[in-house]
C-alpha cells in the first residue's frame, strides 16, 4: 500500500511493544498528576513528548495514496518508530476511539498500540490488536449476485475494488468513500452533496450524502448481515424522501465485499467484499 512517512514503521514483537507501553504509562500518569486536568489533548500530548524526549515523535504525518488521491492522517505519538498511541481527554474509552487506533494500525501495516486516555480521575488505558497485515487484507471476495453492470456502476465498483487491492479491506469507511468519490469526480467538485428531505411533501430539513453524478449516489460500509439489512431499508426510505434515483452500495464484511444497486426503490444490485 503506497504510504508516505516521515520514517519507516518498526514491526514491534509483543514483549518489546508492552515494555515501551509500560514505561509509556507510567509517563501518562506523571503527566496527569502534573499537568492541569483543564488542559486540552494537545498540552498532554506535548507533555507526553517532553517526559520521553528523544524516543517519542508527536503529530506524525501518515500519508495514504491511490492515483490522484491523497489523505494524510496524524498520529498522536509514536515511541521507538513503530509503538503507536492514540491520546484522548473523553469520559470513557469507546469503540470510536478502538476504531480509530485500529485503522492507524492498519495503514502503517503495524499490529499493536495503545489507548490512553487522560480525561478520567487516573489515566484509563486500552491496548488495541489489528491481528490482520496487508497481505491478508488485500485477499477478498467480490459478490456481484445482486448487481446491475453498466458504465457508471461499473465505474464505481471497479474504482472500489481497486482501492481494495492496493489498500486492502478493514479501514475506516470514510476513507474509501472520500477515495471513491474524489476519483470518479475527477476532483472537478466536492463528492458530497446537500439534498433536501421531504416528508409528506413538505421540505423539513436536508443532508450531506456521497455522490458520483447529481442524482446518483452512494455508500460503502461494512456490516453483518443483520445490520446490513436494516441498512438496505433505510436505502429505500432516502431515495422516497430525496431527489436521489440511484444508491451504488457496497458492503465489506468478512473478507467479502457484496455490490447492491438500489434504483427506483428496488436495490437490485450489491456488492460485497470479504
Amino acid at each position: 500500500m503506497p504510504i508516505q512517512s516521515s520514517f519507516g514503521f518498526r514491526s514491534l514483537p509483543q514483549s518489546e511493544f508492552r515494555e515501551i507501553a509500560y514505561i509509556v504509562v507510567w509517563k501518562a500518569i506523571e503527566v496527569h498528576r502534573e499537568l492541569i486536568r483543564f488542559s486540552k489533548e494537545p498540552s498532554f500530548t506535548k507533555a507526553m513528548k517532553i517526559c520521553l524526549e528523544d524516543r517519542a515523535r508527536t503529530e506524525v504525518p501518515v500519508t495514504v495514496v491511490f492515483e490522484n488521491f491523497s489523505k494524510t492522517y496524524y498520529l498522536d505519538l509514536v515511541v521507538d518508530a513503530g509503538a503507536i498511541f492514540e491520546l484522548k481527554k473523553v469520559a470513557s474509552i469507546n469503540d470510536k476511539h478502538r476504531s480509530q487506533l485500529l485503522h492507524y494500525l492498519m495503514l502503517t501495516n503495524t499490529s499493536l498500540g495503545k489507548l490512553i486516555n487522560f480525561g478520567k480521575e487516573t489515566v484509563d488505558h486500552e491496548f488495541v490488536n489489528s491481528g490482520r497485515d496487508l497481505s491478508l487484507r488485500q485477499q477478498f471476495k467480490v459478490d456481484r449476485s445482486r448487481w446491475r453492470s453498466d458504465s457508471d456502476n461499473d465505474e464505481f465498483s471497479d474504482t472500489l475494488i481497486g482501492l481494495l487491492q492496493d489498500w486492502g479491506t478493514g479501514l475506516d469507511t470514510n476513507l474509501y468513500e472520500e477515495a471513491v468519490g474524489t476519483l470518479i469526480n475527477n476532483r472537478s467538485e466536492t463528492f458530497l452533496q446537500t439534498v433536501p428531505i421531504n416528508f409528506r411533501n413538505c421540505i423539513i430539513g436536508d443532508f450531506a450524502v456521497p455522490t458520483l453524478t447529481r442524482n446518483r449516489a452512494f455508500s460503502i460500509t461494512a456490516m453483518n448481515s443483520n445490520s446490513a439489512s436494516h441498512f438496505e431499508n433505510q436505502l429505500h426510505t432516502l431515495l422516497a424522501q430525496t431527489d436521489i434515483k440511484m444508491i451504488n452500495w457496497a458492503n465489506i464484511h468478512g473478507g467479502v465485499v457484496n455490490f447492491s444497486r438500489s434504483a427506483e426503490l428496488a436495490i437490485s444490485v450489491p456488492l460485497f467484499l470479504s
